[in-house]
């Protein structure tokens, strides 16, 4: 039997209890999610920035997509998952078309690229209010058999919707700390407003750590430079409700290019994520400099 012709999970008639944004306490919601909207073979997700997204320097932290590109093509794969089965992100990439405003409206969108036996490669684009392309994304998911308890039933209790904070780190609750041999690292102690519904850290707090820690780094040899990618790879989800850390290596720094390399690991010592963050210098073209 191919992976085409496998038993799907059918779409659900309503749009948002696919990816449960509706719900006030799902870490989706808390980062400005609504209105998910399964079309056909594509995921659709709405994204509301405000000051919790910034850097508290007033510019919108780049590594906050990361929770809306990694929600919304990794409903792709969920919604299309053979019967039985649970589908898991091991990549994740996107890059950044241009920096984000803060306060503006988002709207991100996937569909399936190609599907294999037991994995799938989605891509997708985050727009704004203008539909011009924000960033790019891909991500590589693979099926896992799925088992006998519902996630949502082990799901630990999370704090409502807040997005009161004045920056992100206030807002997920990071703390800054001494980084060893690293450059910088960051720790988040209570992980349980960030867990998904099998109580594990969602991979798109993992992406968006894994970003501050990476352009800070850089920032502090260039604070000129603006990222313009980022690569993470899901290695294991670590022990569940463990705090975890993010530490970041500077690679290379430049005048119009850097690069840094973060390790994501829960307090177990397990190497879970292993993140490239690439950064540029923003320059817009003058008038008749392109098109």
């Amino acid at each position: 039997m191919t992976a085409s012709s496998e038993t799907r999970v059918d779409l659900p008639a309503d749009t948002d209890s696919a990816c449960l944004v509706g719900r006030p306490t799902s870490v989706e919601a808390r980062f400005g999610l609504h209105s998910c909207n399964p079309r056909g073979s594509e995921s659709h997700t709405d994204m509301q920035l405000g000051d919790w997204a910034t850097d508290g320097r007033g510019q919108v932290q780049a590594g906050v997509l990361g929770l809306l590109a990694d929600h919304t093509l990794g409903e792709v794969p969920y919604l299309r998952r053979p019967a039985g089965t649970w589908s898991v992100t091991t990549e994740l990439a996107i890059d950044f078309v241009r920096p984000v405003q803060p306060g503006e409206a988002l709207h991100a969108w996937a569909t399936p690229t190609r599907m294999e036996q037991g994995n799938m490669l989605v891509r997708g684009a985050v727009t704004d209010a203008s539909d011009s392309t924000v960033a790019l994304a891909t991500t590589r998911c693979v099926y896992v058999r799925a088992q006998q308890t519902s996630p949502q039933a082990t799901a630990a209790v999370r704090p409502g919707t807040d997005r009161s904070a004045d920056s992100i780190v206030e807002h997920l609750g990071l703390m800054e700390t001494e980084p060893g041999v690293h450059d910088i690292e960051f720790r988040l102690d209570d992980v349980t407003g960030w867990v998904n519904d099998f109580d594990i850290l969602h991979g798109g707090i993992w992406a968006c750590m894994s970003e501050i820690a990476g352009s800070r780094a850089i920032a502090e040899r260039n604070p000129a430079l603006r990222t313009a990618a980022l690569r993470t790879v899901y290695l294991r989800s670590g022990m569940p409700g463990a705090g975890v850390t993010v530490s970041a290596r500077v690679i290379h720094v430049g005048g119009r290019f850097a690069v840094a390399e973060v390790n994501g690991r829960t307090d177990d010592g397990q190497l879970c994520t292993l993140s490239t963050v690439t950064a540029r210098r923003v320059e817009e073209l003058g008038p008749g400099g392109g098109r």
